[in-house]
């Protein structure tokens, strides 16, 4: 996904013109459910080399934005459960649906983070959060905001 040309498209960067109609289309089929952008711990990582925080923060909300905070199973969540299903259809038992698509960061890496939430008092745009991003993640269903 070219996450980058996507969020030049909506911030309404120069070198996004070109991308617009893919913005515009992928935030459509999203919307209508017709397309799933979801994100993994290699997006997590790549997103956090961006050096400048504005533009990293652009970035993450158009990921927000297209991806309703859907993800993909780490490696080490999925491949246990294959190896245990291909062991088992050689012996016979029953194979267990492996689930690689699922939501948060907990489901990303693998691990429990505890639920965290954000405290609707705490004001995003203080802190330095552009009101766009701070508007995407207080208003959709999944946000992790108390």
């Amino acid at each position: 996904m070219a996450w980058i040309q996507l969020t030049q498209a909506r911030v309404g960067h120069k070198n996004g013109v070109r991308y617009e109609d893919a913005y515009l289309m992928a935030q459509k089929a999203t919307s209508l459910g017709e397309a799933s952008f979801p994100l993994s711990l290699t997006h997590q990582y790549e997103t956090q080399q961006r050096q400048n925080w504005t533009s990293r923060l652009e970035v993450v909300t158009t990921m927000v934005e297209l991806s309703k905070f859907q993800a993909i199973a780490h490696p080490t969540v999925v491949v246990p459960q294959e190896v245990d299903n291909a062991i088992a259809q050689m012996i016979g038992l029953p194979i267990s649906p492996v689930r690689v698509f699922g939501g948060g960061l907990d489901f990303i890496t693998g691990k429990s983070f505890g639920r965290f939430a954000i405290p609707s008092q705490i004001n995003l745009e203080e802190l330095g959060y552009p009101e766009s991003f701070s508007t995407l993640i207080r208003n959709h269903p999944s946000a992790p905001v108390k």
